[in-house]
């Protein structure tokens, strides 16, 4: 595992006619061997490669649930077939249009994890189980499972993932590299398999935050407004993390603190919450994926499914290759929509409301600007028979509001690593990112 690779590192490769090739090469030969079941696709060997652009031909790897027109686009699922999209989604299009190289496509939480309950993260029916390269009992995280792991594992020195709540800084945490969400639509969304218009992200995985800062500033749309160097850490956030995850955090949170950084703790906030109602977040994120999932296979006309229907259909149809492990309750909700318009826009407004005026309280209250947490506890043990377990995590508040956030690695636990999450106010994107490289240098100098 090639922890250090860097666009630096990549930089610094020496240019040859052949280049493009050889990285297609080694990568489909690495990936057949390693065990991981990261990656769904490689792109065509024989495809041409140009180093030009501000990226330089950066190779980049893309999440399934994003459109790539010269390779399939599958959510990870058998249901849709292999016949690639009309056109590349837009996140895609500026990383091609600034210099990056698409490597191939990575798996995911099949349907981004949205498809039914108690599933396995990092599971597809079309990949497999993704494995941690830490620890390759230990679960990846979901749902940008194969992305998380693809930068972890050395492949590439960046890759592109979705979160709708958790799903870059989960895999991130717990692969142990920088996981970036963006503002939702901060980054254009168009020709991304949807889930909610209201949460749904794009976003960033490196080694590096200043990496995916540089990546970042060739995506984000609109303003970005600053962000001052000052911290709030808000101890109410802690529930459920264990004593050694909570004593990795308040170690580094030491060390930034003896390098004369700003950081103000509090207890609880006086308005809103930190803990987003999960009923009210359940009701919208099926609400709007009812609509916008189906809106997306009709208008793509895949050969296999083209609407819920088709994909709930297709699934009961091969249910030893999909059902076997969880169901697709989620994705019935979306055909039976058990919700009216008026319980879905009060669970939106509601919920969002609270998150955001919990975090703007946290950052008044604590004069500051960044909130600090950790992330997660360290990555739990594959179970196919239950799912995942239930667990402690501070991603949501950011997701359900719709504001920036990103965790960056700080430790490990035995040989897990630990991560701390950094939420900002929204559009303050690019800012927290500097933030974030500045935070993870000064960590390593006092190292």
């Amino acid at each position: 595992m090639n922890e250090l690779y860097t666009i630096r590192d990549f930089a610094n490769l020496a240019p040859s006619p052949t280049w493009g090739s050889t990285l297609v090469e080694a990568l489909a030969e690495r990936s057949q061997h390693d065990g991981l079941s990261a990656l769904l696709f490689i792109t065509d060997a024989d495809q041409a490669f140009a180093r030009g652009g501000a990226l330089g031909g950066l190779p980049v790897l893309i999440k399934d649930n994003i459109d790539t027109k010269d390779l399939p686009t599958t959510a990870g699922s058998l249901a849709l077939s292999l016949d690639p999209p009309k056109q590349d989604a837009t996140v895609v299009a500026r990383l091609r249009q600034a210099g990056a190289t698409i490597l191939g496509k990575t798996n995911l939480s099949e349907w981004a994890n949205f498809r039914g309950f108690a599933s396995v993260s990092g599971w597809s029916g079309r990949g497999g189980i993704t494995r941690n390269p830490h620890d390759p009992a230990r679960s990846t995280g979901g749902s940008s499972s194969g992305s998380a792991v693809a930068v972890a594992a050395g492949y590439v020195p960046v890759a592109i993932g979705t979160e709708t709540d958790g799903s870059i800084l989960c895999p991130a945490a717990m692969n142990g590299v920088v996981g970036f969400k963006s503002t939702p639509g901060k980054i254009d969304r168009t020709g991304v398999i949807p889930l909610s218009r209201t949460q749904d992200s794009v976003g960033i995985f490196a080694n590096r935050a200043a990496d995916a800062r540089s990546v970042a500033e060739h995506l984000i749309d609109g303003p970005n407004e600053p962000v001052r160097p000052r911290y709030v850490v808000l101890e109410s956030l802690f529930d459920g993390l264990t004593p050694k995850t909570l004593a990795t955090f308040e170690a580094t949170v030491t060390r930034l603190s003896d390098l004369g950084i700003p950081i103000t703790r509090l207890e609880k906030v006086d308005q809103g919450t930190l803990k987003p109602n999960e009923e009210a977040e359940l009701i919208v994120l099926a609400y709007e994926m009812a609509d916008d999932l189906e809106k997306y296979l009709v208008e793509r006309g895949d050969l296999t499914s083209r609407s819920l229907v088709d994909v709930i259909t297709f699934n009961n149809h091969h249910q030893q290759q999909e059902l076997g492990l969880f169901g697709q309750e989620l994705l019935m909700m979306g055909v039976e929509r058990p919700w009216d318009e008026v319980t879905y826009r009060k669970a939106r407004d509601s919920n969002r409301r609270e998150a955001q005026l919990g975090i703007d309280s946290a950052l008044r209250l604590g004069d500051g600007d960044i909130l600090l947490a950790p992330t997660m506890n360290a990555a739990w043990l594959i179970d196919i028979v239950n799912g995942d377990p239930a667990t402690a995590a501070t991603w949501s508040p950011a997701a359900v509001a719709g504001y920036p956030s990103l965790t960056l690695p700080i430790g490990k636990l035995g040989h897990l690593p630990i991560g701390m999450t950094m939420i900002s106010r929204a559009h303050t994107d690019l800012a927290l990112l500097a933030e974030a490289d500045h935070l993870q240098t000064a960590l390593e100098g006092a190292s």
